[in-house]
């Protein structure tokens, strides 16, 4: 019964969106279109080609795959709520990113918001420099829009670096030795620790708080 209602809501996500551009997709192949729309997402690297990759994985049965492209869309656009809402349906674990930590602090640094407090900061500080009598006025408008939009900016730019991945495949957490020490489900929530591969793996930590290693090309 809860497959049946998640693959209901996903269901009507897809249907919000767009047709794809693929051919396969827009005619209900998503195992042949998910290699055209990877290939587009990691070009493009835009956050509606990552969203449209994962759902297409999704409706392919490729978990992982869905999970990490649905990552990647949240990292290339952390205030955009499409991704987030998809990542809930199927049920994946999602990372707290610095967007969610600020909540409605960060919304003024994204979209059109941000376009229009720029243009007024922009204009505002230009008006402050070119004015042959400078109002303090000006400065404190460019100011202001400058202070709106800054948490959002800061915080877009710390979340485009997430260090949360999710595993491609049915997998095995291992110690430093390399025994198996857990398995670990297709699309699966991990976060990639600082260092370079080791052995043929990478270090990482789990929501649940255990850390260990991961075979390369396990988890993306």
């Amino acid at each position: 019964m809860i497959r049946l209602v998640s693959a209901a809501l996903l269901f009507a996500i897809v249907l919000t969106l767009p047709a794809a551009e693929d051919a396969a997709w827009a005619q209900g192949r998503p195992v042949e279109a998910l290699p055209v729309l990877l290939a587009t997402a990691r070009t493009g690297h835009a956050w509606n080609q990552w969203y449209d990759a994962g759902l297409c994985a999704a409706a392919a049965g490729e978990r992982g795959r869905a999970a990490a492209c649905l990552l990647a869309a949240r990292r290339a656009a952390p205030e955009r709520p499409e991704p987030k809402a998809t990542l809930a349906v199927l049920g994946i674990d999602q990372p707290i990113l610095w967007t969610d930590r600020l909540g409605p602090l960060a919304a003024p640094g994204s979209g059109w918001v941000a376009v229009v407090l720029a243009v007024i900061a922009g204009s505002a500080l230009g008006g402050f420099i070119t004015a042959r009598r400078r109002s303090g006025w000006w400065l404190v408008a460019g100011s202001v829009a400058l202070l709106a939009m800054a948490p959002g900016q800061v915080a877009a730019w710390r979340d485009h670096d997430d260090p949360h991945r999710a595993t491609l495949r049915d997998t095995q957490l291992l110690d430093a030795t390399g025994a198996p020490v857990a398995p670990l489900a297709a699309g699966t929530v991990i976060e990639l620790l600082p260092g370079e591969p080791w052995a043929g793996r990478i270090a990482v930590h789990l929501v649940d708080g255990r850390a260990g290693f991961l075979p390369l090309g396990d988890a993306d």
